[in-house]
């Protein structure tokens, strides 16, 4: 096809023997890449991932962008070509990739946070569902008052440049409360903070005190454990009663883990284990499995 190519290039574009040249020169380099690149010999089977694999061995090289701009038009010519004569039905370099992803405005967020939140990545093929999809993911993180993308030109016309600039918001928040009742007074005190040490992590903790009662808890959730997609909860939660007009008293401890996981498309499943201790000797363990619908607006 090559032969073909060269021919449609002199005699039905008329072009000057220099730039037929350039363009033969160009075409032999990708060959010559392509049967080292793939067990298969003929390009016009070549993909997406090999003339990207090419461009990125042409960047390694130093080459100008000028020059790599060149030899991308050389190619997407060539495969006009071919699926104008129907020997292909595709042309692989109408395909926009993701040069690089930018992420700005996070002060306190690490930015394995947000991405860990994105549906596509360096190489990836540019779609505007999967950035949308992306976005809405990074905002459900609750952490951020706004978020927004940005698409621009990267070095050469078949790369694009993806910025996701973040605007922080406060995170933590403190609540407290008093009352007095016909068993007393009481007060509550909890502190809650979602993005503790800019991991993306909530991380809560409350008391309640009253004349008869106290309960107080911890509690830590990891919404992207290890950036699985999954959520973890780990939770310590102590309970006393001491209630001398009825002799009841108690004084309970109670840990345990939770995570949830996607086992269908929007189906979850819960399952969780924990440990109470009943002071002075009893001793409970559970286990308890739930199964969650949900559905992404």
């Amino acid at each position: 096809m090559k032969g073909s190519f060269i021919k449609f290039l002199k005699q039905e574009k008329r072009l000057s023997n220099h730039t037929v040249i350039s363009y033969e020169a160009d075409l032999n380099q990708f060959i010559s890449f392509f049967s080292e690149y793939s067990s298969k010999k003929e390009i016009e089977s070549a993909d997406k991932r090999a003339i990207r694999s090419w461009i990125v061995e042409l960047s390694l090289k130093n080459l100008s962008p000028k020059s790599i701009n060149r030899k991308i038009a050389t190619l997407k010519s060539f495969y006009k070509f071919l699926v104008k004569r129907e020997i292909i039905k595709i042309n692989p370099k109408n395909k926009k990739i993701v040069e690089k992803v930018n992420i700005s405005g996070n002060t306190v967020t690490d930015e394995s946070v947000i991405r860990s939140e994105l549906l596509i990545d360096e190489g990836d093929p540019i779609n505007l569902l999967k950035l949308d999809q992306s976005i809405a993911k990074i905002k459900s993180r609750n952490i951020f008052g706004d978020v927004q993308s940005k698409i621009i030109d990267g070095s050469n016309d078949n790369q694009k440049i993806i910025n996701i600039s973040v605007e922080e918001k406060p995170t933590g928040e403190i609540t407290a409360g008093a009352g007095i009742g016909t068993d007393g007074g009481s007060f509550a005190f909890s502190i809650t903070e979602n993005n503790w040490l800019g991991k993306g992590i909530n991380v809560a903790t409350s008391f309640d005190i009253s004349s008869e009662t106290f309960s107080g808890g911890l509690s830590v959730t990891d919404p992207n454990f290890n950036f699985s997609g999954n959520t973890v909860s780990y939770f310590l939660q102590n309970i006393k009663n001491d209630k001398p007009d009825s002799g009841y008293k108690n004084d309970i401890i109670t840990t345990g883990i939770e995570t949830s996981f996607e086992q269908y498309k929007d189906i979850y499943l819960s399952p969780s284990l924990s440990f109470s201790y009943d002071k002075p000797f009893l001793v409970n363990l559970f286990i308890v499995w739930k199964v969650l619908l949900r559905s992404e607006t």
